[in-house]
């Protein structure tokens, strides 16, 4: 099996849509997905998983990442996520990699995200790429209620 990470298009908004369903406690809609792909501000990615079933090649998308652009050199992750199923097999660090080098040649100075105090899994992955927690927004999220940690990387 081999990934690629590339832009989200029209054809993807229903996996996409799904992963968010599966994922979160209040994901977007295939209809916000879809306009999200039309803000100029904003860009999202998705992991391409491809695998050959008996000598045919078959692609699905497994996670995805979207990002706002806060001014000319700042830029805030707003959702990365892989599916359940695909977690913890290198497609959320691919992704996050990919994220930043296209970022740094983009001329961008920092990244910031949020990320709730208890998904271990991600604040390990963002402290692997230097990110640091800058501050905390108290009871930020919802279902259930939890604290938002802040995190920044500088480039």
């Amino acid at each position: 099996m081999a990934f690629k990470i590339r832009k989200l298009t029209q054809a993807d908004v229903e996996q996409v849509a799904k992963i968010e369903s599966v994922t979160f406690p209040h994901p977007f809609t295939a209809n916000e997905i879809e306009q999200a792909l039309y803000q100029k501000e904003k860009d999202y990615f998705v992991v391409e998983l491809f695998s050959d079933i008996i000598g045919e090649v078959v692609s699905h998308v497994t996670g995805y990442c979207g990002i706002a652009y806060l001014d000319e050199d700042k830029v805030e992750i707003l959702t990365i996520a892989i599916m359940k199923d695909y977690q913890y097999q290198g497609q959320g660090k691919f992704l996050l990699e990919m994220i930043i080098r296209y970022l740094q040649a983009s001329q961008i100075k920092t990244i910031t995200l949020e990320v709730r105090p208890s998904n271990i899994g991600a604040i390990k992955l963002y402290e692997s790429f230097n990110f640091e927690k800058v501050a905390v927004r108290k009871n930020y999220y919802r279902d259930p209620s939890e604290d938002a940690y802040v995190y920044q990387k500088n480039m």
